[in-house]
């Protein structure tokens, strides 16, 4: 694991560079195969910089050293904790039993006769007392129910009200019986003394007041073997505390000795060396990650000579293209790069046109206002395909249809647009427009309906004598059914007649009538590219005054026929009249009245 990169501030240049590992800039990679280790530039176990650098080694040293001293207090905490409370109880029950023992001799009767309790005699009490504050070093002090002092190592206060006792905890051991501890801070104890207060009352019962014994020598001689006893606690948690952070460095070693490995490795894989091989031999999670660091080498070789065949292959396909592509910044419009068909559409030099920006060879942006217009309008769409013209090195400006998106790389934006020339497309453009107005002249000079349609109707042009019939017009004809303009009879029958020039690919002709006017209708099936039949031409010619000029002619054949029917009866009644006579005459000998001619008419 290499260490973290850390920033330094050169003062000449007031800018921040990146240093690495391996001490050098991000700028000298590639440049370099050699890297410095961290044992290297800081000799040592322990690995420090000004900068604040520690290394892995330190940190699991003072770990190690720091869960010991932590420990160690903690446990020291509980020590003091511990034998500070226990030596305090163990000063305060012995003097309580102490306390207690003088309280039960100082009202206890002897065997005899006229025997008194110490406390009801003052010489014998005070005697009492004094003797044992010579023998124990410690002051006694007997009260009575009233905090009067009835007898004290300083024999000045007897007779005085006990004063020290601001609290009134004697009282209350007078009045509760239960045993209290107090400091008695005075003139003549300025420094505080520890003292006890028990209940004293006799065998019958009766509280007879309270004896309050000083214990601070005892109190000090116990926390002086408390003391003693913390003394070799804490010698031995310092040596535990070395032994452990000996252990520490050893095991802060096993682990950092192979991670130094990986980041010297690591710093001259980044120096661009990718022959280097860790090796580390744990089986553990180091050998894991040395393993891993070893595959990570090679996958980025790998990665890197893919990276290198892809880059040749986009450079091919980039100055191979038949497209004119530029690479752009998206700021300012620099040009950044560009391919040879750039060049041979432009006629500048590669080293020219890098010196210039898009502005300079578009003339629909004559200035940087238009550019930034321009790029936030990109922004929003994400993609644009549009029309612009481009001038050449000669001054001459063609027409160009531009595919441009931005791109943002490395936290810079990039202008990517791939450029082609459409002056031939534009031409034929303008040839077909042209055709299309010479079409429809042609279409619209006829007095006959004509019109093109597809397999479901649709109407896919139409001239102007087909659109009047209609009591439309042009346009809004276009794209709607033509079944939608007929009455129903009329549009099934149509359909049918269409559906069949359709399935069979012949020409189908038929006449009808719509609003008193007769068509002659010719439908053409059309097929695409591949054959199939998609479209259908109508022709329409007008045959309503033929129509009309041959219903009237067959009705004067029909007089004519009838007139001739009854000439012809007549005529034939009197040859049969004029034959009967001269058959009359024949038969009485005398001569014909009536000749026949070849055509068979008498005369």
């Amino acid at each position: 694991m290499a260490p973290t990169l850390h920033r330094q501030t050169d003062r000449q240049t007031d800018r921040q560079t990146d240093i690495c590992p391996s001490g050098k800039s991000v700028a000298d990679f590639g440049n370099s195969k050699t890297s410095v280790s961290p044992e290297q530039r800081w000799p040592g176990f322990l690995f420090f910089r000004a900068e604040g650098y520690m290394s892995v080694r330190t940190k699991l040293i003072l770990m190690f050293a720091g869960i010991a001293m932590l420990v160690g207090i903690g446990a020291s905490f509980y020590v003091i904790y511990d034998h500070w409370i226990e030596a305090d109880e163990h000063a305060a029950r012995h003097a309580e039993g102490s306390a207690r023992a003088f309280a039960f001799a100082m009202v206890s009767e002897d065997l005899s006769a006229n025997s008194t309790p110490i406390y009801k005699s003052p010489v014998q009490l005070q005697n009492f007392i004094t003797d044992l504050h010579a023998k124990l070093k410690q002051d006694i002090e007997l009260v009575d129910t009233q905090k009067k002092i009835l007898g004290d190592a300083i024999p000045e206060d007897v007779g005085t009200v006990l004063d020290h006792d601001s609290n009134d905890e004697v009282g209350q051991t007078i009045r509760d019986g239960i045993t209290r501890t107090l400091i008695e801070t005075s003139a003549d104890y300025p420094q505080g003394i520890r003292q006890i207060a028990v209940q004293v009352k006799t065998k019958q019962g009766e509280v007879v007041g309270a004896l309050l014994l000083e214990y601070t020598n005892v109190y000090d001689e116990h926390i002086a073997d408390a003391k003693r006893e913390m003394l070799y606690f804490y010698m031995e948690a310092l040596i535990s505390v070395f032994m452990v952070s000996l252990i520490g460095f050893w095991f802060a070693r096993s682990i950092t000795n192979p991670i130094l490995k990986l980041a010297k490795a690591s710093g001259e894989m980044a120096a661009g060396n990718l022959d280097v091989i860790v090796e580390v031999a744990s089986k553990d999670e180091i050998g894991d990650l040395a393993t891993a660091f070893n595959n990570m080498v090679e996958s980025r070789k790998l990665a890197e000579k893919k990276a290198r065949e892809s880059e040749n292959r986009f450079r091919k396909l980039f100055e191979n293209s038949n497209d004119a592509i530029f690479i752009n910044d998206a700021e300012t419009s620099r040009i950044l790069d560009v391919n040879e068909r750039v060049l041979k559409n432009l006629g500048y030099t590669r080293e020219e046109l890098l010196a210039m920006r898009v502005t300079d060879i578009e003339a629909t942006l004559p200035d940087k206002f238009s550019w930034e217009n321009h790029m936030r309008e990109l922004d929003a769409a994400g993609f644009m395909l549009l029309e612009g013209r481009h001038r050449r090195k000669d001054g001459v400006v063609f027409p160009v249809e531009i595919s441009v998106r931005n791109i943002q790389a490395e936290e810079k934006k990039f202008n990517l647009a791939i450029v082609r020339d459409i002056t031939e497309r534009k031409k034929a453009e303008e040839k077909l427009l042209e055709s299309r107005k010479t079409i429809e002249s042609v279409l619209n000079a006829t007095t006959d309906a004509l019109f093109l349609i597809d397999a479901a109707g649709n109407i896919l042009a139409l001239n102007e004598t087909t659109a009047g019939r209609l009591a439309k017009k042009p346009g809004e004809l276009i794209g709607s059914c033509i079944y939608d303009h007929l009455p129903p009879a009329i549009a099934q029958a149509r359909k049918a007649y269409v559906d069949e020039a359709m399935r069979t690919g012949k020409t189908v002709r038929f006449e009808d009538e719509h609003n008193g006017e007769w068509l002659d209708n010719s439908i053409f099936p059309i097929s695409d590219e591949q054959g199939k039949l998609v479209r259908a031409v109508i022709y329409g010619h007008y045959i309503t005054d033929r129509k009309n000029a041959e219903k009237e002619l067959k009705e004067k054949s029909a007089n004519l026929e009838r007139f001739n029917r009854h000439m012809v009866g007549r005529e034939m009644r009197m040859l049969e009249m004029k034959k009967e006579v001269n058959d009359l005459l024949e038969r009485l000998g005398e001569p014909k009245r009536y000749e026949w001619t070849k055509e068979g008419e008498s005369s």
